[in-house]
């Protein structure tokens, strides 16, 4: 019989902070993309989208986050980008 491999599943905390962190991730990228093409984009221009109001809101949610959770995730994003 094959040995059994012992498989212990990520803490909840960490998937919370993963799935976080991927959302940030995902949303900072858009607001690159946009202020890359906010000056040439008719669109963007008529529907009043900027990178600068994009990243405002986006600091908004990470204010309204949980006290614990905010802090996980600061300390991940300076983790993360410092090192």
């Amino acid at each position: 019989m094959p040995p059994r491999r012992a498989v212990t599943p990520p803490m909840l905390e960490e998937l919370c902070l993963v799935v976080v962190m991927d959302y940030l991730e995902k949303e900072l990228i858009l607001c690159s993309q946009v202020r890359r093409y906010q000056h040439n984009s008719l669109l963007l221009r008529r529907r009043g989208i900027d990178a600068d109001s994009l990243v405002a809101e986006l600091r908004h949610h990470l204010d309204c986050l949980p006290p614990l959770l905010s802090e996980m995730v600061r300390q991940q994003m300076t983790n993360k980008y410092v090192t």
